[in-house]
């Protein structure tokens, strides 16, 4: 497992990479999951101005016959469920659930012989309550460098641990699709230098 910091959805269209959203198992009256919150409600602002999605009524669908599991949404796009009713506190059981699962997606794929990279935001730290360090980070480390756990920006909790994370360059106009790695940009710099 790897820590990034950047914007997950810098990501969409990108196939290489598996974008997982935080997710709960509940279902509304009118059948849609309820996404209002967090990088979920994020994805259905995206995929909505994006891709022309309705994404709460593709996961409620999706809840009703396959339940509250790791699933895939979308060609790029998978859940990753860290509660049951939206209202709850993030359960650590839950979690562990789905890191199973995203493990088997992994290993299936292996076998396939795909590579990807897979990123997921720290499940459960923000509305969920929880504490990445004490909480969610001891549930995921065993993960393979090519699952990244991604911080957003915004994140007043972010604190690098280690030399080898990976930090995305951001930009504000359109900061979900014109984001460079450091690598690139400093390719960039030995360019100018070099002439």
């Amino acid at each position: 497992m790897r820590e990034i910091r950047g914007d997950m959805f810098s990501y969409l269209d990108r196939m290489k990479f598996k974008l997982f959203i935080t997710t709960n198992g509940f279902i509304k009256n009118d059948g849609y999951a309820v996404m209002g919150r967090g990088n979920a409600a994020r994805a259905v602002t995206v995929f909505k101005e994006e891709k022309n999605l309705n994404l709460p009524d593709l996961l409620g669908k999706s809840l009703k016959t396959r339940g509250n599991n790791v699933v895939q949404l979308t060609s790029q796009l998978y859940t990753f469920p860290v509660k049951d009713h939206w209202v709850d506190r993030a359960r650590r059981t839950i979690i562990k659930r789905s890191v199973k699962q995203l493990e088997e997606i992994i290993e299936r794929d292996k076998k396939l012989k795909n590579e990807f990279i897979y990123v997921v935001p720290r499940p459960g730290c923000g509305n969920g309550m929880l504490r990445w360090i004490e909480d969610v980070k001891p549930l995921m480390q065993h993960l393979p460098d090519n699952v990244w756990v991604i911080c957003d920006w915004t994140d007043p909790n972010w604190k690098p641990k280690e030399k080898k994370e990976h930090h995305v360059h951001h930009s504000k106009r359109h900061s979900h699709r014109r984001q460079k790695s450091v690598i690139q940009t400093q390719l960039g710099k030995r360019k100018s230098h070099s002439r």
